[in-house]
């Protein structure tokens, strides 16, 4: 029974030997398994990580060219609003070039030939009031009248019922966006 007692004894302290060495591989396959999910799992939020700080970096460079561009554009309208509000305040000096006179002429003429009454009246400054030449103008009476203008003249129809405005400072205002457009293409591209 001694016997039977130490061979019970010895298988089961033998088998509690080989329980404890199952479960010592068992642990280290667990714990080596745990440190490879982890390393994985912290070299996917590296990535997820560094994808953000990306995504992020390209935003805040997408925003600055965005804002560098549009203090670029605020710039330019400004210097170009500077440019045109230069000419409309220098449109007085307009009067010493020789061409102003054939110019203002011409578009005078124009304007008349285009205005459908018989009897019409030109606008015209003080200053440039001599240098209004129009010949006769088929079927039209045209009276020159002192009118409020910088440069240029107003054609209008003696009941004023039609107005031709070749006044310069109102065409430079009228037509501000397309000389905008015209000396960016012309000095900026």
């Amino acid at each position: 029974m001694e016997r039977l007692m130490r061979r019970i004894k010895a298988e089961t302290k033998a088998k509690v030997a080989s329980v404890m060495r199952e479960a010592a591989r068992e642990e280290k396959k667990i714990f080596a398994d745990a440190k490879k999910r982890a390393r994985a799992e912290r070299a996917k939020i590296l990535e997820e990580a560094k994808k953000k700080a990306e995504i992020e970096k390209q935003r805040i460079i997408a925003e600055a060219r965005l804002k560098a561009r549009k203090e670029r554009v605020a710039t330019l309208d400004r210097l170009l609003e500077e440019a045109i509000e230069q000419a409309l305040n220098e449109l007085d000096s307009i009067r010493k070039y020789r061409q102003y006179a054939s110019i203002l002429n011409k578009v005078t003429r124009q304007a008349i030939e285009e205005i459908p009454s018989n009897k019409v009246n030109v606008l015209v400054s003080k200053r440039d009031k001599t240098k209004i030449k129009l010949a006769k103008i088929k079927g039209k009476k045209i009276r020159i009248v002192n009118g409020d203008l910088r440069a240029g003249t107003i054609v209008e129809a003696s009941d004023k019922s039609i107005s031709i405005s070749n006044d310069f400072a109102e065409l430079i205002k009228e037509r501000k966006q397309e000389i905008k457009r015209e000396l960016v293409r012309r000095f900026f591209s």
